[in-house]
């Protein structure tokens, strides 16, 4: 085993010997002639860093300017933008108040409009509804005024009945108590004034207009006297012996026995 290591051992050095002379020789011997200069303008390459995250600066060439990055201008641009945003934003802020304040200005509006046409609704419902009333009230009005006329006109009707009665008796009395005197002629008439009291009592009587003969005139009072009293009166109303028989005006006239 020793042999064959030390066989080949020599053989070994001896090519890594050449090898290491070979290069030498290329290094520092054999040496490749240079061209002659050619001296151009440079050229400059344009070249760009690239990271994963940020991009680097672009270089320039020599003699050209370098951009440069204005923060401030940025800033400003930023800011405007941010001032014009808040702009727009206030001003959709106000249009939208504007719309909300119109839109409660109109509700506001339709209810008041609403509110005044109930009210006039309700007015003119009351008024309706008084003139109504007040039509009903004047109807009424005249139906108890035309009732308490009729009443009234029925109610004379009946006191005049009662009166002519009366006077009917009154002169029946009277001309009982007649005696014609022998001047006496057709068509002779006097008339009387006779007041009485509520007993039917006759106080005093009195000739108001003359026949034109003295004694006809005569003796109607004495006729009348001579009655005195009318006991049929004290059954009367008082109201309407006072209307009608408190004085009686009496045409004495025996032949066609009228008052």
């Amino acid at each position: 085993m020793i042999d064959r290591v030390s066989l080949f051992s020599l053989p070994l050095l001896v090519t890594l010997l050449l090898h290491g002379v070979l290069i030498w020789a290329v290094v520092h011997v054999w040496q490749v002639p240079e061209p002659p200069p050619n001296f151009k303008k440079p050229e400059f390459v344009k070249a760009t860093l690239v990271e994963l995250k940020t991009k680097a600066p672009e270089k320039k060439s020599a003699g050209s300017k370098i951009k440069k990055i204005d923060l401030t201008a940025n800033k400003k641009d930023n800011t405007a933008e941010l001032k014009r945003r808040q702009q727009k934003e206030a001003a959709a802020h106000k249009a939208r108040q504007i719309k909300a304040q119109k839109a409660k200005d109109a509700k506001e509006k339709a209810a008041q409009q609403k509110a005044a046409k109930e009210k006039a609704q309700r007015e003119k419902a009351a008024a309706q509804k008084r003139a109504l009333e007040e039509a009903r009230k004047r109807q009424q009005e005249a139906l108890d005024k035309a009732l308490l006329q009729e009443e009234m006109m029925l109610a004379e009707q009946a006191e005049t009945e009662v009166v002519n009665s009366y006077k009917a008796i009154i002169t029946e009395r009277i001309i009982s108590k007649w005696s014609r005197p022998p001047s006496a002629r057709r068509g002779m008439i006097c008339e009387l004034v006779i007041q009485l009291v509520p007993t039917g009592k006759i106080i005093t009587v009195n000739i108001t207009k003359s026949s034109g003969n003295q004694a006809f005139d005569r003796s109607a009072e004495q006729a009348v006297r001579a009655v005195d009293q009318i006991p049929e009166l004290q059954n009367m109303d008082i109201n309407t012996f006072e209307r009608n028989f408190r004085t009686i005006h009496l045409q004495f006239n025996p032949e066609d026995r009228r008052l």
